[in-house]
């Protein structure tokens, strides 16, 4: 469970984070098709992580 955090501020950063780093690593991959799927699934997770979980 992560602590309570501002929304905004989450979503800004790691959106900037996440397509930054994605982007440099699809260009730089020799088998770009093949790294991208990867890349969204993993952001698809991280960000899955902020969502707000009924109890």
């Amino acid at each position: 469970m992560l602590p309570q955090v501002d929304a905004e501020a989450a979503a800004r950063l790691l959106n900037g984070a996440a397509t930054l780093n994605a982007a440099l690593w699809v260009a730089a991959s020799p088998e770009p098709k093949t790294v991208l799927p990867k890349a969204i699934e993993a952001f698809r997770v991280l960000a899955g992580g902020f969502l707000a979980k009924s109890v």
